[in-house]
């Protein structure tokens, strides 16, 4: 049995994919350095903290952390779990999964972004399943929204729970540096609080989950029920809306386009600033473990090139479109050729089996 689980639940819009890229690109060297990534790819680990939140978990979410536990249990040393969404699991039900991993010493890792960047950027992933919420609507939604809730992004709001079951000393919050820091610190931040040698991983093909303009993300706020509509994301069961509007148009169409960056109001980031220092006064007083620099997380500041989406002028939007449509019709050409040629080599292939099957019969 592993005699150490590092358990990384969060926050959303932590560098979590960044990190997530690193640890499955290095799954084999860190496995030969005794760090077991379990399961057979990245998705697994979200679908373990669905099975975590969820009172009464489908077969397959069983089947799922059957599979991360068996796996947990023929290993002999320090295991990692990482996704975002195990900061969702109920109070209630946390117990359950401690148990799920014990024997083994438990340690949660929470990386923690300052809160005027988070902010901003979790109001994008709502956009880019099709929601059609402004900043500000977004903003007062975070007292209730399951995902992109305060009581997720929120170190003070999300430990507590954790800490009442394993003790301070069993959290690890790492700070997620500036973004003109050097590209590897967080990762250099989360394998100390892992207890990992950095220098085990190569960092080549990590990358960071794609982030919008102002004019991008404006876009999409208009777009948002057309776009649900147009791939039935609302009818459709699955990752409908992952697959075409996140991925497709927002990751690789709209992320490519230059833009501005996303502003929130000078109102906004007051209150913004002043809920992120009473987040450093709570994790400070709790005693948590901490890696990097809690002032990571203060006086958070309106970039002086950040435009408001809401005041995005037509025109740049017309162009913004633009940017994107013939690219878009590009690949749409080149899908329908290859599907023709596809037709074309099926219709080929029929048409020999029957010419076969009709020698075969009349011989």
């Amino acid at each position: 049995m592993a005699d150490r689980v590092f358990l990384h639940i969060g926050a959303p819009k932590s560098g979590s994919t960044y990190l997530q890229t690193i640890l499955w690109a290095n799954k084999v060297a860190l496995r030969r350095a005794g760090v077991l990534v379990p399961g057979e790819r990245r998705s697994s680990h979200g679908v373990a903290a669905v099975w975590a939140r969820t009172p009464e978990p489908t077969r397959s979410q069983q089947k799922t952390w059957h599979q991360l536990s068996s796996e947990l249990a023929g290993w002999p040393s320090t295991v990692i779990l990482s996704s975002e969404w195990f900061t969702r699991v109920p109070r209630r039900l946390i117990p359950r999964l401690l148990d799920e991993l014990r024997p083994a010493e438990i340690n949660i890792v929470f990386t923690a972004r300052n809160l005027a960047e988070a902010v901003p950027a979790a109001w994008q992933e709502r956009l880019k399943l099709g929601d059609s919420l402004p900043l500000d609507g977004f903003l007062e939604s975070m007292r209730t929204h399951q995902n992109w809730s305060w009581r997720n992004l929120d170190a003070r709001k999300a430990l507590p729970k954790w800490e009442k079951q394993l003790g301070p000393e069993m959290i690890h919050l790492v700070t997620v540096p500036p973004r003109d820091a050097p590209r590897d610190l967080l990762w250099n931040r989360f394998a100390a609080a892992c207890d990992v040698d950095p220098s085990v991983a190569t960092l080549d093909t990590a990358f960071a989950n794609a982030s919008l303009s102002a004019e991008g993300a404006r876009l999409l706020e208009l777009m948002g029920p057309q776009l649900r509509d147009a791939v039935d994301a609302d009818i459709v069961r699955g990752l409908v809306p992952h697959k075409w509007i996140r991925d497709y148009l927002s990751h690789t169409l709209l992320a490519a386009q230059n833009g501005h960056p996303i502003a929130l109001l000078e109102s906004e980031l007051q209150i913004i600033n002043a809920r992120s220092r009473r987040l450093v006064d709570t994790v400070s007083a709790a005693q948590y473990q901490i890696h990097g620099d809690l002032n990571d997380l203060l006086d958070g500041t309106i970039r002086n090139n950040a435009v408001r989406p809401d005041a995005v002028d037509e025109a740049v939007l017309l162009k913004h479109a633009m940017g994107i449509i013939p690219p878009m019709l590009g690949q749409l050409r080149n899908g329908r050729l290859a599907l023709d040629r596809e037709r074309k080599k099926s219709a080929a292939l029929s048409a020999e089996v029957a010419a076969l099957r009709e020698k075969l019969t009349s011989e």
